[in-house]
């Protein structure tokens, strides 16, 4: 899973017994950060859901690896402890950090167009018009 930095994440488990999900649990979560041995949750209780699916809200503050650990002492389940592992960043926005003018161009885009770049006019739609125009045998046609 993926988490954002400073917002909140959501861990879930599910506990069955002969395959079925078991309600009724008390389960808790343990969550280390990357490669840390002291727990960041240290044996949180966690909520039941439903049908034998449970889960913990935590917000972290920062990013990192983050590696969970749901438990139960109910010997009837098939799995006692159940692991998950999340990774909490910048969701996408690391490479976001540098500023507009350092881009294209508008005569660089001219290069690519052919020498017919027109802001005014090559819009999301005059471009959807453009291609709609093109006669189907030149659209299907390998450059």
């Amino acid at each position: 899973m993926l988490g954002k930095t400073g917002s909140e994440v959501i861990w879930y488990a599910h506990f069955t017994a002969d395959g079925e999900g078991e309600p009724g649990l008390s389960p808790t979560i343990t969550v280390y950060k990357d490669d840390d041995p002291t727990p960041e949750v240290d044996a949180a209780a966690m909520s039941e859901l439903g049908d034998g699916l449970y889960y913990h809200k935590q917000t972290p503050a920062d990013g990192g690896v983050r590696v969970a650990i749901a438990k139960t002492a109910s010997t009837d389940v098939d799995q006692r402890h159940i692991p998950a592992l999340m990774l909490i960043g910048k969701a996408g926005v690391d490479n976001l950090d540098t500023t507009i003018s350092s881009r294209a161009t508008t005569a660089e885009l001219e290069d690519i167009k052919g020498g017919n770049w027109s802001p005014q006019s090559d819009t999301l739609e005059g471009i959807r018009e453009a291609v709609a125009n093109v006669p189907v045998q030149r659209r299907t046609q390998e450059i």
